[in-house]
């Protein structure tokens, strides 16, 4: 599957466009155009304006720009603060793996009360069937 910014830079090369008349056209500038293409929206800023030069340079080159955005929702996340992130770490890597709730309590507690009982049962069974 081919990235945003490989398919922004095919078509740039494909139509012989310079960064120069992008830039003038778009105003976007050269450094964020050329971080487009080598997919390095970290250097670019909030995700919200990576979506904007995405959908205002994949315009300018006669693409489809709802479907680059799409392919890069695909491959990059938001996290909390707005940045740009690989999808699959925007998530915390060290999120623990169990948390005890009170539904588990309570669950717990039924399966412990169970035994228990069947313990007790058995217990008296067995000592009243041993006894004759």
């Amino acid at each position: 599957m081919k990235t945003v910014g490989e398919i922004l830079k095919e078509a740039r090369i494909k139509k012989a466009i310079d960064f120069e008349a992008i830039e003038k056209a778009t105003k976007i500038r050269k450094k964020y155009l050329k971080a487009l293409e080598e997919n390095k929206f970290i250097e670019i800023g909030p995700a919200i304006t990576v979506k904007g030069f995405i959908k205002n340079y994949g315009e300018y080159l006669g693409l489809d720009s709802p479907s680059l955005v799409a392919i890069f929702r695909r491959d990059y996340a938001e996290d909390k603060t707005g940045q740009v992130v690989l999808r699959g770490m925007a998530e915390p890597l060290n999120k623990p793996r169990f948390v005890w709730t009170p539904k588990k309590t309570f669950i717990t507690t039924l399966v412990l009360i169970f035994i228990l009982f069947g313990l007790f049962l058995g217990w008296h069974l067995f000592s009243l069937w041993s006894s004759h």
